[in-house]
């Protein structure tokens, strides 16, 4: 390997951004020749979150590469936030491969990411009938399209688990059950929903890990809090900041309660950018802690010292700089946002921050009956679901206590249910003017990559009230948790 590619993996494993940084410049300096092989280089540098830097190298990806790297390079480039760049990527590569069923998927998942139901269907479709054992497929095509009255192709949803069975990689066979859960589910089948639904998390608890990191750091910060609490007394807020920076909007709510649908209706005002998951806070603390996660008031008190407190907001407002667009206002809504709510408070105090809460039980059945690209391992047991919402409920209430300022808290059900009487006062709050048109968030076509990109493409409407009712299973064994 050559010394500076040595160099890079050894500064991303330390999260050391600017030699990161540096090492790359070094090789476009010296005209270093890596073809295929700047697809790795781009992936240290969204190791250490230099998004710019990573698209810089996508960018010097050979066009002609094999369609596996394309792909790879594609996905890359949507992680990067760069969705023209792989647009675009994705209309050069080789019509060679314009039928292959995995470029047919990736087309078909953008398409639905973006908006663009109709063009995902029709891709997703002719997936899953040249290749039936494709369970992503069958997965993302089940949340854009109902097969309750679809009787000919819920047919060949059916059929294709002799096939799922017999040559499907485990994901693909959990994805496949999901989307036969959802399948029953559009039916009002709600035993066989359940048993598919359990089905696909079975599946996914064989490739689970046995130590999942943030079941252990909502663990670790809960046994600590006593402590925490004593280092946030003493620990005074962010002294003003003397750069104009663009207002902050974190929101904190479980997977599965409504943050995304939220966030979407704040966007619909063409000065909020909505960021999704961005995971920004997360990635400035790690270069501090050795690429932990936050997880007692040692590392608390570290982060918030002032010195380190300085650069993590600096490096906070540069991920976003490169994600952000200069708008005014924009929304994060990362699933840490909970547990790092007291650092948030202190190191941006300018910022506002919306709670959403869902019924405990919706909430929990939501997020087993979800698949989770992203891999929430606790999400397929409903004794780590339980586990992990009191803690977070634990969490945010101990931090509340404690809390510099007013949390903004709103219900999801009076928002999908009484919007007029939610959404005036949000908007107002946040200094931004409320109209109707916030409630045509569905027709936006803004770039959405969490399991709830189906719903936030539909009008408001209130069927996830309650819709745990109809599995008195599950919410019976629910409720018997300790």
């Amino acid at each position: 390997m050559h010394p500076i590619l040595q160099n890079l993996v050894s500064s991303a494993k330390r999260f050391d951004r600017l030699a990161v940084e540096q090492g790359i410049e070094q090789l476009f300096t010296e005209q270093i020749q890596l073809n295929e092989n700047w697809y790795g280089v781009a992936r240290l540098a969204i190791v250490v979150a230099s998004f710019r830097t990573a698209l810089r190298c996508l960018n010097s990806v050979p066009v002609n590469s094999d369609l596996k790297l394309q792909l790879n390079t594609v996905t890359a480039l949507i992680t990067c936030g760069a969705l023209d760049e792989a647009q675009e990527r994705l209309r050069i590569i080789d019509p060679r491969f314009e039928g292959n069923c995995r470029l047919k998927h990736l087309k078909g998942t953008l398409c639905a990411q973006m908006g663009n139901k109709e063009e995902a269907v029709m891709l997703l479709r002719q997936v899953v009938e040249n290749e039936p054992e494709h369970g992503e497929s069958w997965l993302t095509l089940s949340a854009m399209h109902s097969f309750a009255n679809d009787e000919t192709f819920a047919s060949k949803l059916r059929e294709a688990e002799r096939v799922i069975s017999a040559k499907a990689t485990i994901d693909a066979k959990a994805s496949y059950f999901s989307a036969v859960g959802k399948y029953y589910w559009d039916k009002q089948n709600y035993v066989q929903a359940l048993a598919s639904y359990s089905r696909c998390a079975e599946l996914k608890k064989t490739t689970a890990s046995a130590k999942d990191p943030y079941v252990h750091q909502a663990k670790s910060l809960v046994n600590d809090i006593k402590a925490i609490k004593r280092v946030l007394e003493a620990v005074p807020a962010a002294p003003e900041d003397t750069v104009t920076r663009p207002t902050p909007v974190f929101i904190v709510g479980l997977p599965r309660s409504g943050t995304t649908l939220l966030e979407q209706i704040l966007a619909v005002n063409t000065n909020v950018k909505p960021l999704g998951e961005v995971n920004a806070l997360e990635m400035a603390i790690k270069p501090f802690l050795q690429g932990r996660l936050i997880s007692n008031a040692q590392d608390v008190s570290h982060i918030l010292a002032e010195q380190v407190s300085t650069q993590v907001r600096n490096e906070y407002f540069r991920i976003v700089s490169e994600r952000n667009g200069n708008k005014p206002y924009f929304t994060d809504k990362s699933l840490s946002n909970g547990r790092y709510l007291p650092l948030i408070q202190k190191i941006f105090p300018e910022a506002e921050v919306i709670w959403i809460k869902r019924n405990e039980i919706d909430t929990a059945w939501s997020i087993f009956r979800t698949y989770f690209s992203q891999g929430l391992g606790w999400s397929w047991s409903p004794d780590s679901i339980k586990q992990m919402i009191e803690n977070e409920e634990t969490l945010i209430r101990s931090w509340l206590e404690n809390s510099p300022a007013e949390l903004g808290v709103i219900s999801y059900e009076e928002m999908v249910s009484k919007p007029e009487a939610v959404l005036p006062d949000l908007f107002s709050r946040l200094g931004l003017v409320y109209d109707e048109n916030h409630l045509k968030f569905h027709a936006s076509t803004h770039f959405v990559d969490t399991a709830s990109v189906n719903q936030v493409r539909q009008s408001l409407n209130d069927e996830g009230i309650g819709a745990s009712a109809n599995v008195p299973e599950f919410t019976n064994a629910y409720q018997r948790l300790a």
